[in-house]
């Protein structure tokens, strides 16, 4: 499960967020409510990566960069069923929508 403190936290830290969003707080709250099927700190430490190997590539709206990198996670179901937890997978869980190429 998501813990707010904690996602506030990772927030504050990554330099790309701390400064392209003013409201962490509540900002952390509503992504934890809505997205609770994934771990949201994992894919936050992902995307400051991404956004370090893509320097040409900073975003204007940090807030909606984050949303549709979440959205992207669990609304394409490309590897796992919508609605089962991040954690809570099974080998049956995964399932290829698209031919492998």
């Amino acid at each position: 499960m998501n813990n707010v403190k904690e996602i506030f936290q990772i927030l504050c830290q990554i330099q790309q967020f701390n400064t392209g969003i003013a409201d962490k707080g509540g900002f952390a709250q509503l992504l934890c409510k809505v997205h609770t099927s994934i771990e949201i700190s994992v894919e936050l430490y992902k995307m400051e990566l991404w956004l370090n190997s893509n320097p040409g590539r900073h975003k204007k709206n940090y807030k909606r960069f984050i949303g549709n990198w979440l959205n992207n996670c669990i609304g394409a179901g490309h590897f796992f069923n919508k609605g089962v937890k991040y954690n809570d997978r099974t080998e049956s869980d995964f399932k290829f929508t698209k031919p492998i190429e």
